[in-house]
């Protein structure tokens, strides 16, 4: 009978399936901790962006002999624009939320003061930027205006990776193995180590992703290789949501260089994860078509939309492609110079002269080779939030 009842109860949970506005398996089990959310490849398809997005604008980042950036990416987004260049000079950038430059923050090289190694990620917290030194084991403190102000050693045999502070004012901090406290630390204000946890299915060395998110007082982690979504709020690894591949957590292709059946590589895996006002937002990797598809979620209603590319059909530019993260209702995509005048010049002339492509050939107008990049904002309609 106990049995029995454990079946009844699976089944009802497995009947509470919520299909998104575009037929995807979301299935969507709630009980009082975990959320468990279906995936199939199959449906996932190109998404027009006015479907997911009420508007378009954009941020040309100024362009001056001191601050020329490539490659980068961008760890905070917000009053303050932080970017961090993938260059040999590995360049940290302030600029204002309109684009224009204001200062930058730190540098590489071998000093005190300086960053031994690029900067493995930068945190905002309050008005200090937290910058994680892998090589050497350090958490570097600077002002918003660049000034160093002090810097932390992490007493681990690990490197740290990435940093999230509680709301108790502890730190959470991830390393790039298992060493002998775990390979997830928590620590107090001054990065003391309290405790470790061993959660990683790479037990020797993770240079895979590994994303701590926050939404307004709470806080998640997710790793690529553990499909399960933690609420780490408290300071432990509490499971909140679930992903289910269902029959596409495994395949008779084999993956791994040694061609056996590996159960860590030889399956979907999160390459990204981002957390904005209320939604989640993965990008998962399919191996087995060696394809990217992008999730969002929304948390409160269940909500999901799926892709495996985004159709620019607002004003006719470009997209981004998968590298879209969340920030609070808007989505952020960066955009380069060669890439926007690409498509510029293959709009026709009645595109150009079409007034809902006037942000972005006005936009376009305005780039040379030489400039920064372009950072898309898209806000999402307010009909999913």
């Amino acid at each position: 009978m106990k049995s029995d009842s454990k079946k009844i109860l699976t089944i009802c949970l497995g009947l509470l399936v919520y299909f998104g506005t575009f037929h995807l398996a979301n299935s969507q089990n709630h009980n009082d901790k975990l959320i468990t959310i279906g995936i199939d490849f199959d449906k996932s398809k190109p998404l027009k962006m006015s479907d997911l997005f009420s508007e378009i604008k954009y941020i040309p980042l100024e362009t001056n002999s001191n601050c020329l950036i490539g490659n980068m990416n961008i760890p905070v987004f917000g009053k303050d624009i932080i970017i961090q260049s993938h260059d040999s000079e590995q360049n940290i950038f302030r600029f204002s939320n309109n684009g224009k430059f204001i200062n930058k923050i730190g540098k590489l090289g071998p000093g005190p003061k300086e960053y031994h190694s690029p900067v493995n990620e930068l945190r905002l917290i309050g008005d200090t930027v937290y910058a994680v030194d892998f090589i050497s084991n350090q958490i570097l403190c600077y002002s918003l205006t660049g000034n160093y102000l002090k810097k932390y050693k992490v007493n681990t045999k690990a490197h740290p990776k990435e940093i999230i502070q509680l709301p108790d004012q502890s730190f959470m901090i991830s390393l790039n193995a298992t060493d002998d406290f775990g390979n997830i630390i928590k620590t107090d204000k001054n990065f003391k180590i309290l405790s470790g946890f061993k959660n990683s299915p790479l037990a020797t060395h993770n240079s895979l992703p590994v994303n701590f998110r926050r939404i307004n007082d709470k806080i998640f982690y997710c790793e690529s290789f553990i499909d399960t979504i933690f609420d780490i709020t408290n300071g432990t690894l509490n499971p909140f949501m679930s992903i289910d591949y269902g029959k596409y957590h495994t395949s008779n292709l084999y993956l791994s260089l040694n061609k056996q059946d590996n159960k860590v590589f030889n399956k979907p895996h999160i390459q990204a994860f981002y957390a904005g006002e209320n939604y989640f937002l993965l990008t998962i990797f399919y191996p087995f078509q060696y394809k990217v598809h992008s999730v969002l979620y929304h948390i409160t209603d269940g909500k999901l939309f799926m892709w495996s590319e985004l159709v620019n059909d607002i004003d006719n530019g470009i997209t981004g492609g998968h590298s879209g993260f969340l920030a609070g209702y808007e989505m952020i995509f960066t955009l380069m110079p060669l890439t926007i005048l690409e498509k510029f010049e293959k709009m026709t002339d009645a595109e150009k002269q079409d007034p809902k492509n006037s942000g972005f050939v006005e936009m376009a107008s305005k780039i040379k080779p030489e400039s920064n990049p372009v950072i898309m904002v898209c806000k999402l309609k307010n009909d999913l939030l």
